[in-house]
């Protein structure tokens, strides 16, 4: 299908004993989406009009560590530069997308989620926050 950009994974595992039991597991993953159109999204987010209004691409990156248990790490970033908006009944043509990042950086627990950064920046400016939900 044309517009799903290119997917890269890497990962390793450790904790593998000889008789095929965990023992101290470690997992750890790398993934990349580059290049993911839009359109390929679409159907995933609704009828709303804004989401037939957009065009262009994204990127995405992930990066995920933990032991199979009570500790999980994630940190990742998606990068919505490439995306556009257009709207006919308000201007003429297609609004071109802003440089515009996502990023965050969280641990994962049984009883809660701390998200220890999650940044967005648009062009020169930027927000940031550390937020954490308990279940």
């Amino acid at each position: 299908m044309p517009g799903l950009g290119a997917f890269k994974a890497q990962g390793s595992f450790a904790g593998l004993t000889d008789s095929f039991t965990l023992q101290n597991p470690k997992l750890a993953v790398h993934m990349t989406l580059s290049s993911l159109h839009t359109d390929a999204l679409k159907p995933y987010l609704g009828n709303a009009p804004w989401v037939q209004q957009l065009s262009g691409s994204l990127s995405m990156a992930l990066k995920y560590e933990g032991d199979l248990g009570s500790r999980h790490h994630a940190e990742g970033s998606m990068d919505l530069s490439q995306v556009a908006f257009s709207d006919p009944s308000l201007w003429d043509g297609v609004l071109p997308g802003a440089e515009t990042k996502v990023s965050f950086r969280a641990d994962f627990q049984a009883d809660d989620l701390t998200v220890e950064n999650l940044e967005v920046k648009v062009g020169k400016f930027s927000f940031g926050q550390r937020v954490v939900w308990r279940v």
